[in-house]
C-alpha cells in the first residue's frame, strides 16, 4: 500500500518544475535542485519545463530566454520578446519581440529565418512543422512548414464542436487535439472528440467521439492519457476515470466511487509510477489523493490542514518524493513510500 509522508514545508516558495530527471523550486531568487544544488536567479525569473527540448528547464527573465545549467544560464535567442515557442534545443519562435513587434519570428541557432504577422497561437510543433491557430476559439487549425510558414493544410472541428486552444498532447510523431461542444448541456456528460495527427504530414491519423474530460494527464508508463474527475448526479457526486489510448484513440470510460468525496479536477494531479496523485483543495483542509490506474482505487490519502480560502497546485513528483505549492507560496513536501 501507498503511504504519503509530510517531510518538510518551505515558505517563500515562488514555483516548483522539473525536467525529466528532478525537481528543482524557486525560493526568492534561489532556484533549488533535489540533490541540494543552488542557481541564483534575479526574483522575476519565470521557469518552466519546454517539451521542445526534452523537457529541460528554461528560464524567462527580463523579457529574454535562457537553458538553464546548474551551473549558470545560457541566452537561447538573440530577441526580446514577451514569449517564446521552444521547437528544439536550437529551434525558437518569438511572438512581439522588439525587432517585429506584431510578428512571429523563427531563428535556427541564434540566426532570424522569418518574420511574419502571428496567428492565435502555436498549438503544436515539431522540427518540420508548426499547428498554429488565428482564433482563440479554434475555428480551425493550420498546418504549416516550418521553413517557409506556409500552410500545407487545414485541420476543421466537427460541426457543433471546437478546438480547445489549451488542451492539446504532443508526442514524438503525433499530437492529439481535443474538441468540445460549442452549446452544452449541463445535465449530460460533456460530449467530447479526440483528433490525432501527424506531426510531419498534418493527416488525421484517428478521430473518436466520446464523453468525459476534455483535459488530461499523460501516463509514461504505458503513454496513455487519463482523466479522474467528478460529476454532481442524482443521490451524490460520482467519481470517473477516463483512459484515452494514444495509439488506437480508443477510450474507457469507468465509474471509480460513487457518494465520492474526492474532488478531483483533472489537470491538477500527476501520474507517477501508474499511480496518479491528485490536488483536492475544495475538500476542507486540502488533499493529496493517490489513485491507482491499475485497480482503479483510491489507495492512500494526506490532508494538509491548510486554512480555508487556501488554493493547491498540481503535485510535481521525481525520485519518490512528491512537491505542492500552496497559494500561500508555501511548497509542501512528502516522501512516497510502497
Amino acid at each position: 500500500m501507498i503511504k504519503i509522508l509530510k517531510k518538510q514545508m518551505k515558505s517563500d516558495t515562488q514555483s516548483v518544475v522539473a525536467d525529466k530527471q528532478e525537481v528543482a523550486y524557486q525560493n526568492n531568487n534561489i532556484l533549488i535542485f533535489q540533490d541540494g544544488s543552488e542557481l541564483t536567479l534575479s526574483n522575476d525569473a519565470f521557469i518552466t519545463p519546454e517539451f521542445g527540448d526534452g523537457g529541460r528547464l528554461y528560464a524567462f527573465l527580463d523579457s529574454s530566454i535562457y537553458r538553464v545549467n546548474k551551473g549558470g544560464i545560457e541566452l537561447a535567442c538573440n530577441e526580446k520578446a514577451p514569449s517564446f515557442n521552444v521547437v528544439s534545443k536550437y529551434q525558437i519562435i518569438s511572438s512581439c519581440g522588439e525587432l517585429h513587434s506584431d510578428n512571429y519570428t523563427y531563428y535556427q541557432h541564434m540566426e532570424e529565418k522569418w518574420s511574419f504577422p502571428r496567428a492565435r497561437g502555436i498549438l503544436a510543433s515539431s522540427s518540420k512543422t508548426l499547428f498554429t491557430t488565428s482564433t482563440f476559439k479554434v475555428a480551425k487549425i493550420d498546418f504549416r512548414n516550418i521553413e517557409t510558414f506556409k500552410i500545407m493544410e487545414n485541420i476543421f472541428p466537427k460541426e457543433g464542436f471546437e478546438f480547445l486552444l489549451t488542451s492539446n498532447y504532443r508526442f514524438s510523431d503525433r499530437v492529439i487535439f481535443i474538441q468540445s461542444q460549442k452549446k452544452r448541456d449541463t445535465s449530460k456528460m460533456q460530449q467530447v472528440i479526440a483528433t490525432c495527427c501527424d506531426l510531419d504530414s498534418g493527416k488525421i491519423l484517428w478521430e473518436t467521439h466520446f464523453q468525459g474530460s476534455h483535459r488530461y494527464i499523460l501516463n509514461d508508463a504505458d503513454g496513455n492519457l487519463y482523466a479522474l474527475f467528478g460529476r454532481h448526479e442524482p443521490g451524490g457526486k460520482t467519481l470517473y476515470l477516463n483512459c484515452l489510448n494514444t495509439s488506437t484513440g480508443q477510450v474507457t470510460l469507468d465509474i471509480v466511487e460513487k457518494n465520492t468525496v474526492v474532488a478531483s479536477v483533472p489537470w491538477l494531479a500527476q501520474i507517477y509510477k501508474n499511480v496518479m496523485y491528485v490536488s483536492d483543495f475544495y475538500t476542507a483542509g486540502c488533499v493529496i489523493w493517490a489513485f491507482d490506474l491499475a485497480s482503479k482505487k483510491i489507495t492512500s490519502h494526506f490532508n494538509l490542514g491548510l486554512e480555508k480560502g487556501v488554493e493547491l497546485n498540481a503535485p510535481v513528483i521525481r525520485n519518490d518524493e512528491l512537491y505542492a505549492l500552496d497559494s500561500t507560496k508555501t511548497l509542501h513536501v512528502f516522501d512516497i513510500i510502497n
